[in-house]
């Protein structure tokens, strides 16, 4: 609206005045490079509240300055400053006051909103208390209803429960007598799978037997065989001992014979 615009032309131009003075200030910082007065503000904040110590040190800082330009300079990085937080200032003002007006907008429309609400409301009301009112009468009318039919509907599940009743005895009966017979059949089931068992256990302990006669026959053949081989292989092994004595013997003579018919031919013939 009309305030919000006001409000933003006065804060327009005082941020242009503050840009307008800032700008100036920076202007007048000849001889001041951009590093120097970096070193100047970092010293300035190191010993702020004491003020000689900061005029020594900034002398060994900048030795080609007198104590009077370093004051000068101070002055103008104090009046920047100023400046610069007025700016910062000035912009947080108008903030507060944009957002307070906004919410002073904010509040009326709301109000206006909460009339037409709680009209609306009203509308609502009535309309429900006809509604009330006509669902009531029904109400009415249906649990009468209701009334009567419930009545019928409990003498009837009173004689719906004695059938049932009834037949659940009968029920009960018949699974008791089905019960009964069930155990007998059971138990002769059960007499009549031990009989097999037993048979089939002593079948079982028949064959084991049979199968460990069958095992220990073959064990005793397996035995004789083995017996019988070894004896002819002592057999076969004494006639080759033998036949290996008779070679050697029949090689003894025949060497004996080569050498004396060796010694026949060396004696000197007798005329």
């Amino acid at each position: 609206g009309e305030e919000l615009q006001r409000l933003n032309d006065q804060v327009r131009g005082e941020l242009a005045a503050l840009e307008q003075e800032i700008s100036e200030l920076r202007r007048k910082r000849s001889g001041w490079d951009e590093d120097a007065n970096f070193r100047f503000v970092c010293i300035k904040k190191q010993f702020q509240g004491r003020r000689d110590l900061m005029i020594d040190r900034l002398s060994l800082e900048f030795p080609h300055l007198t104590r009077e330009q370093l004051q000068a300079h101070e002055a103008h990085v104090d009046a920047l400053r100023f400046a610069t937080q007025k700016q910062a200032s000035a912009f947080r003002q108008w903030r507060r006051d944009r957002f307070n007006l906004l919410r002073r907008y904010q509040g009326k429309l709301e109000d206006k909103q909460r009339q037409q609400d709680l009209l609306q409301m009203r509308k609502q009301e009535m309309q429900e208390q006809r509604e009330r009112q006509r669902q009531l009468h029904g109400k009415l009318q249906n649990e009468r209803a209701r009334v009567s039919a419930k009545r019928e509907e409990r003498q009837r599940a009173d004689s719906l429960q004695r059938r049932q009743r009834d037949a659940e005895e009968q029920e009960k009966e018949e699974a008791h007598r089905r019960h009964v017979q069930a155990v007998k059949e059971a138990a002769a089931e059960h007499q009549e799978r031990k009989r097999e068992l037993n048979a089939k256990r002593k079948e079982e302990q028949a064959e084991r037997e049979r199968r460990e006669a069958e095992e220990r026959q073959r064990r005793l053949e397996k035995n004789a065989e083995v017996v019988r081989m070894r004896r002819e292989m002592d057999a076969l092994k004494q006639r080759e001992a033998a036949q290996r004595r008779q070679e050697a013997e029949q090689e003894l003579r025949e060497r004996e014979h080569r050498l004396e018919q060796a010694l026949e031919r060396l004696r000197p013939d007798v005329a």
